[in-house]
């Protein structure tokens, strides 16, 4: 049980970062869900079977999308 606490703890600390992030650029968090929404599109585009995202692909993505 500690585990999944510990585990829950991370990603809460992971998904904070994620959103501090996302305010560093947009300073504006009226509309996270369109944050939420990206996400979910990025992990639909990238995943090579279900669970699975390569890391590389990530990367090459952000990169594109910094180009646009």
């Amino acid at each position: 049980m500690p585990t999944q606490v510990f585990e829950m703890t991370d990603m809460k600390t992971k998904a904070q970062e994620v959103l501090y992030a996302y305010m560093d650029v947009e300073k504006d968090l009226s509309e996270p869900k369109i944050l939420i929404h990206t996400l979910k599109e990025l992990i639909n585009q990238l995943q090579v079977s279900p669970g699975i995202i390569k890391c590389p692909d990530i990367i090459e993505l952000c990169e594109e999308l910094k180009k646009l």
